[in-house]
């Protein structure tokens, strides 16, 4: 059984390749290559079952948004201060913690 995609997070990968496809681009037949960082939190709970690996939801789940604050400072051209690049460090150590 595969990773189930809610309809909605769907629709939006879908139209994201097809952007991308009438761009010239090269796309992928993996509809999880064109979902958003945030739709994770979503598909994971949904897949709870499959991602059986990671011990804690909540905790990962308040990990992801973290990692999610933090890519939008680097992706609207802002630099990270220390402190914040400190956290990030912190949340990936505990991702892979969490991630066993």
């Amino acid at each position: 059984m595969g990773v189930l995609i809610p309809e909605d997070i769907k629709k939006h990968a879908i139209d994201h390749r097809k952007e991308e496809e009438d761009l010239g681009m090269e796309t992928s037949e993996d509809l999880m290559e064109y979902t958003e960082f945030g739709d994770l939190i979503t598909i994971l709970e949904k897949n709870a079952k499959l991602f059986d690996i990671i011990n804690n939801m909540r905790s990962a789940k308040t990990r992801l948004i973290g990692f999610i604050k933090s890519r939008n400072i680097v992706a609207h051209c802002r630099t990270m201060s220390d402190d914040e690049r400190d956290r990030f460090e912190l949340l990936v150590k505990d991702w892979l913690r969490i991630v066993g």
